[in-house]
């Protein structure tokens, strides 16, 4: 009886969508972390005078952990369950973001931005998880890119945060600290979450896993879709995966498929313009000439060399247009 109330009494949002919205929001801070960097590079290059490389340190470490974050993050989920995987990474995310914050140097910068990378690498190899096991059939394909909508919903308010919020302060330790809101707002939302009917039927807590089919699966059959779990889990469980199936016939082509969009997403360069756009822009000359090079705001078109905007506001404006699209094609 225990074990067949837990799920109801955590199930604090009646709206099915606010299941998905807050298992999606993961995929804010991936962006936000991505974005944000644009803009604080340019304050803490001019206060440490960083070099080529140690502003590429600063900008690459976040991918560098979440490397590690995703390798770990498989292990996790089976041990503590998706939902509590996705609150552990909030709390690494919020611990990271605070590192970030009051960083005095640029060593602990960039440890702190490693850490935020686990954290990142962690959520993002688990939010799809979560959604896809929690979603009905149904529309399972269409929360496969809610994910994808949240990251660049992310990266758009990084560089609304950076322009128009708080590039007139130059307070580049604000920019890292608002990362905090949607960090906390994810873990206390995770709260009221349930976990997912299939690692609950392979932790043997059945009553709780058909508690969460009834609230997430309501014009389904919800006998028949605990079936069909549990089919796949003793499949999983009698065929386990080996390395040297990604080179079979059958895999082979879709491995090659998925290494080639990989691959060509970041030589795409667009990487670079969410990490270096205010710098490319002060770079062309986009000068005010009143203010220092160094602030996004500094920079302005020839046409208005004394407007108050400067560089970021030409790149945020781009790139927002960018997310924006992206989000359009990523939701159809």
């Amino acid at each position: 009886m225990q074990q067949a109330t837990a799920a109801p009494a955590r199930r604090l949002f009646t709206s099915t969508w606010l299941f998905y919205f807050f298992g999606a929001l993961g995929g804010i801070l991936f962006g936000y972390d991505l974005g944000v960097i644009s803009g604080v590079l340019l304050f803490v290059n001019k206060i440490w005078k960083l070099g080529t490389f140690e502003q590429g340190v600063v900008g690459g470490c976040l991918a560098a952990g979440a490397v590690v974050g995703a390798i770990f993050a498989g292990r996790l989920t089976d041990r503590l369950g998706r939902r509590q995987t996705i609150m552990l990474a909030a709390v690494i995310f919020a611990l990271g973001t605070l590192g970030c914050t009051f960083a005095p140097n640029v060593t602990v910068l960039v440890i702190s931005r490693f850490i935020v990378g686990i954290a990142v690498g962690c959520s993002s190899a688990t939010v799809p998880t979560y959604l896809s096991e929690l979603a009905p059939a149904r529309i399972r394909g269409a929360l496969s890119t809610l994910n994808q909508l949240m990251i660049v919903s992310g990266i758009l308010l990084a560089y609304i945060v950076v322009d128009w919020a708080l590039t007139p302060s130059a307070n580049w330790r604000a920019m890292f600290a608002a990362a905090l809101i949607p960090a906390v707002v994810l873990f206390l939302g995770m709260l009221g979450m349930p976990e997912t009917p299939r690692w609950l039927l392979k932790a043997g807590r059945d009553d709780e896993a058909r508690s969460v089919l009834a609230s997430t699966n309501r014009a389904g059959d919800v006998e028949a879709e605990l079936a069909n779990i549990r089919e796949v889990i003793q499949l999983d469980s009698e065929r386990q995966g080996r390395l040297r199936d990604l080179v079979t016939k059958w895999a082979k082509p879709a491995l090659i498929v998925a290494l080639l969009l990989a691959v060509g997403q970041q030589l795409s360069g667009v990487n670079a313009i969410n990490i270096y756009a205010p710098q490319m822009f002060t770079n062309l000359g986009f000068t005010n000439g009143t203010s220092p090079p160094c602030s996004p705001r500094s920079c302005s078109a020839r046409s208005r060399s004394r407007s108050p905007r400067g560089s970021s506001s030409w790149s945020t404006a781009g790139a927002a247009n960018r997310c924006c699209c992206w989000e359009v094609r990523a939701w159809h």
